[in-house]
């Protein structure tokens, strides 16, 4: 069954972020870590599985969390 899935990776901490969509994650980060397609994460060696979120069943807004945030400390 295919899962959804959004992951950023990058190339080392602090370091250069690629985001990036897909069904399958395992198959796609095997593709970043060998550079099986030449682009933005083969040019900058994003290889590093930083993040995933796999599901998002109340279609939470990460937008949300930042404006209560940045009206808070304002």
């Amino acid at each position: 069954m295919k899962q959804p899935a959004i992951y950023i990776m990058t190339n080392e901490r602090n370091g250069t972020l690629y985001t990036g969509v897909t069904s399958n994650l395992e198959k796609r980060v095997y593709e970043h870590k060998n550079n099986s397609f030449k682009g933005f994460s083969s040019k900058y060696n994003c290889k590093i599985l930083a993040y995933i979120e796999s599901i998002n069943p109340d279609w939470e807004d990460l937008s949300l969390f930042w404006i209560a945030s940045t009206e808070v400390s304002q």
